[in-house]
């Protein structure tokens, strides 16, 4: 069913004010899905497509601007709450769903699973409203690598939240830090990787670092940094001194992305001021960031989680930034922070690929989360 339709449906019902459905001629639905922000949108795509695979039925409430990320998903049912558009993301974050669409929704299916990310109250609520109303199992999944402790957004969802039955993680980390600031029972806290991170699997997969040399006119023995741009207002400074180290440094062959939301005119300007045969940026159409970094030595970031991307395939990763920016990576010692020109030039002279994926096995992050996470909702339905 269509969400022209099924919005279609729960406006009638509503109007008419239909009366309540006995349970057991209600549709059964196992799976009920609850979104908000891009991060646990990414990393539920690949866990959708196994279960359509397995033919196991599920919906997507996309709360607010997540249903436009997900357009032409005939599974998604977009649901808004009362946010003003000209409100700030606190008041955006907290703002509510509107119990009637709820009731309406649980008057269509009979729900057993219901998974949500932790991002807002709406998505709490709607936890809240099917286990108080249809003793729904509730789980919800903290997708990032960040302790809670210093994510506000969080707070917004668990002001909110009254009894969730399963907590899930993307790492060991995150399951000791949520046990410690949110007292949480460690029991109830399961480890199932970012699933995300798989689309760089599959990168990986599908390119290799002698033929993207070859195509790139890179020569095979030539050392190969590859730089994530950015777009927050520190960033030109530390791309130019970037830009700069690097000039020094001819002996590296420096490949520059840009941000998919910006258009690459800062990183062409610097380039092309730097006058260096070794530094190029590089458009998209040519390869992504993902593609590139499949032929680097070292992967370098401003403030882009393509370091943990990165440093999930063993890549040896640096922060280029303010000398206080603080990450999983830096504070696990997993990737340095150059904040001078000499920092990152002790970082090139030390990269070291093997230790890079020993560093990473310190945050507990399991390959494969979206068969991590299939495994346990098959559990949870049989």
């Amino acid at each position: 069913m269509n969400k022209l339709s099924f919005s279609s449906i729960l406006l009638v019902l509503f109007l008419l004010g239909a009366t309540p459905v006995p349970a057991a001629e209600m549709a059964q639905l196992p799976l009920l899905f609850c979104v908000y922000d891009m991060g646990e949108t990414n990393a539920f795509k690949p866990l959708w497509k196994l279960l359509d695979k397995e033919a196991i039925d599920y919906r997507i409430l996309a709360v607010d601007a997540a249903a436009g990320r997900l357009q032409g998903n005939d599974k998604v049912i977009a649901i808004k709450t009362d946010a003003r558009p000209d409100s700030d993301w606190h008041t955006q974050r907290s703002a509510r769903i509107d119990s009637d669409t709820l009731a309406e929704l649980a008057r269509q299916w009979q729900v057993r699973l219901v998974i949500s990310g932790m991002a807002s109250g709406a998505q709490a609520e709607t936890l809240n409203y099917f286990r108080d109303k249809q003793k729904s199992y509730a789980i919800a999944y903290y997708d990032n690598l960040d302790s809670v402790e210093h994510k506000p957004f969080v707070q917004a969802f668990l002001g909110k939240a009254r009894q969730i039955d399963r907590f899930w993680v993307p790492a060991s980390i995150v399951r000791d830090d949520m046990g410690r600031h949110l007292e949480i029972d460690p029991s109830v806290i399961e480890i199932v990787g970012q699933p995300s991170l798989e689309s760089w699997d599959q990168t990986y997969r599908q390119f290799s670092a002698n033929a993207l040399k070859q195509e790139l006119g890179i020569p095979a023995d030539k050392k190969v940094v590859v730089f994530a741009g950015g777009y927050d207002s520190s960033y030109p400074e530390y791309l130019e001194l970037f830009i700069n180290t690097m000039k020094l440094n001819p002996e590296w062959e420096t490949l520059i992305t840009w941000h998919p939301k910006t258009d690459g005119s800062l990183e062409k300007q610097l380039v092309a001021r730097a006058s260096s045969k070794s530094i190029r940026a590089i458009p998209s159409s040519v390869h992504n960031t993902a593609e590139l970094s499949v032929a680097a030595n070292l992967v370098a970031v401003h403030k882009s989680t393509v370091a943990i991307q990165a440093a999930y395939k063993g890549k040896s990763v640096v922060y280029v930034a303010e000398s206080d920016h603080s990450t999983p990576l830096i504070q696990y010692r997993i990737a340095p922070l150059a904040s001078s020109q000499k920092q990152l030039e002790q970082v090139l002279r030390s990269t070291d690929s093997d230790s890079a994926s020993a560093r990473f096995s310190k945050l507990g992050l399991p390959g494969e989360g979206s068969a991590l996470m299939l495994n346990l909702i098959r559990q949870q339905l049989q």
